[in-house]
């Protein structure tokens, strides 16, 4: 799960900037923390933005991710169909890049 931390700003160039956080909480209870992360996007169409760089960092966990460390990236689209506003908006991930470490038991 994840959600924004604001409204898209203006980035450089023709760039739309997403600030987001994302939680990640297993049926057990055990979490995964997020720093708060930044996506970098274009627009492609009315409310279609194109992800360009969405790096994700992971800085520990509880239960079985404690200790987990990693980092991976996003490649995806974002769909607003009431933007700039992001209530109603929605994402599709077809691409996760990952580097992940974590002790297991």
């Amino acid at each position: 799960m994840h959600r924004c931390l604001g409204p898209p700003e203006a980035g450089a160039g023709n760039t739309v900037i997403f600030r987001i956080q994302h939680h990640f909480v297993t049926e057990t209870g055990d979490t995964i923390f997020i720093d708060p992360a930044t996506a970098t996007s274009v627009p492609i169409g009315p409310g279609l933005f194109a992800i360009l760089s969405y790096p994700v960092h992971i800085k520990g966990g509880t239960g079985k991710f404690a200790g987990a460390t990693g980092d991976f990236t996003i490649s995806a689209k974002v769909l607003l169909p009431n933007a700039p506003d992001t209530t109603g908006g929605h994402h599709s991930f077809p691409l996760y890049r990952t580097s992940l470490l974590w002790r297991i038991g």
